[in-house]
């Protein structure tokens, strides 16, 4: 009989980075064991943090083998406030700073960013700047569309059960930030943000994902960035998928980013 060897466990550790007076929370993931540098780099949506993503960054990252990073953005989670209100560049300031910055304090050059709602333009906008393996954008904005607006206005009907559901991520921080995205998309000098003039320059392959239902946005996005962007776009759409794909058709949603990633890391070694 062969020799079995054994099945080193998954390896979670949280650490926390120090940006000038704000600390930053950050989950890293290694699977089987392994502890080499991470290539997978997780940013959540406009309301999220490392919890609010699962068990989902584990289950991707044992499909593919490679170590990953899940963090929270200032104002999220138990990372820091930030020193300074959101501006209409908060988008670019996240790409352009705060994300580069995190990346060179972890070592990691060329990332594969998976991006969520808020998260995905943060990492579209990252690829159009810096060298990137990839980028998956799962719920992606490259514009503001009505049915985002309308989306927001719905939620804040319920604004106060809101707070409530998102206090055990946020704790004293939900209100301020609940009421920050909502002021930043719903503010007349947002109205014409659009990062579509920047997608050209995105030179790496992306997949985007994006519900047929989704109340935040349409497949008017996707087809902004299939039109526009400079590398390769995959597009899958979910019939009936709302704004939380990975939770709401997991096991899809899995395959396809798993898929994805793979023909990134044979691209690269062959």
């Amino acid at each position: 009989m062969g020799l079995k060897l054994p099945v080193l466990p998954l390896v979670k550790e949280i650490t926390y980075i120090q940006f000038d007076q704000a600390r930053l929370t950050v989950q890293t993931i290694h699977p089987n064991g392994t502890r080499e540098r991470p290539s997978l780099i997780f940013l959540h949506h406009a309301l999220g943090s490392i919890a609010q993503w699962g068990d989902f960054p584990e289950a991707l990252s044992l499909r593919t083998g490679l170590s990953a990073v899940v963090f929270e953005r200032l104002g999220h989670g138990s990372s820091d406030v930030p020193p300074n209100p959101r501006g209409m560049e908060f988008f670019h300031e996240e790409a352009l700073e705060s994300l580069p910055r995190l990346l060179s304090e972890l070592g990691i050059e060329k990332p594969l960013l998976i991006g969520h709602s808020d998260g995905a333009t943060i990492a579209l906008l990252y690829a159009a700047h810096f060298p990137t393996s990839g980028v998956i954008a799962e719920a992606p904005h490259v514009m503001v569309e009505s049915q985002t607006l309308e989306g927001i206005c719905q939620a804040l009907t319920k604004k106060q059960d809101l707070i409530k559901r998102l206090e055990k991520y946020h704790g004293g921080k939900t209100k301020e930030l609940v009421e920050c995205w909502a002021g930043t998309w719903l503010a007349p000098w947002f109205r014409e943000w659009s990062i579509e003039d920047e997608l050209p320059n995105i030179s790496c392959p992306i997949l985007i994902l994006q519900g047929s239902a989704d109340p935040y946005g349409t497949m008017m996005q996707a087809r902004s960035i299939q039109l526009a962007a400079g590398g390769t776009v995959s597009c899958f759409e979910v019939p009936n998928g709302g704004h939380f794909l990975h939770v709401q058709a997991r096991d899809a949603v899995l395959e396809e980013m798993s898929a994805f990633i793979r023909q990134i890391v044979t691209n690269q070694i062959s």
